[in-house]
C-alpha cells in the first residue's frame, strides 16, 4: 500500500533525525515530513541519508563564517533540503495530499 510506503520514509527520517540530534536535524525532519506524501518523494527519502545532507549544509555554514561561528540562513537550509531530496520537483503539499481533508467535501 502506498501510505505503508510513506509511512516508512516519514519513520527512516525521523529515525535519522533522532539519531543525529540537535535543531537542524529537527528543522530538517519537520520540512521533509511536510513534503513526504506521495511515492516519489518517500523513495527519495529512503534512498538518501540525512547525515550527508547535514555535512553538506556545515560545508556550506563554514564558507560563510564569520569569525568562529559558520552561518547559514533557514531558507538556505531549505533549498537545500529541497535539492537533495528533489523536493519541489516531486511533490508539494497540496488538499490532495493524504491526511488532509478538503472543508469542502464535507459540506
Amino acid at each position: 500500500m502506498n501510505m505503508d510506503k510513506i509511512n516508512e520514509a516519514r519513520a527512516k527520517i525521523t529515525d535519522e533525525s533522532q539519531k543525529i540530534g540537535g535543531p537542524l536535524a529537527n528543522f530538517i525532519e519537520e520540512h521533509v515530513n511536510s513534503h513526504c506524501t506521495t511515492i516519489d518523494v518517500a523513495a527519495k527519502v529512503m534512498d538518501r541519508n540525512l547525515s550527508d545532507l547535514i555535512k553538506k549544509i556545515e560545508g556550506e555554514a563554514r564558507k560563510n563564517k564569520t569569525g568562529n561561528i559558520g552561518m547559514i540562513s533557514d531558507a538556505d537550509v531549505i533549498e537545500m533540503t529541497d535539492e537533495f531530496y528533489e523536493l519541489k520537483a516531486s511533490a508539494k503539499p497540496s488538499a490532495a495530499a493524504p491526511g488532509v481533508v478538503d472543508v469542502l467535501d464535507l459540506i
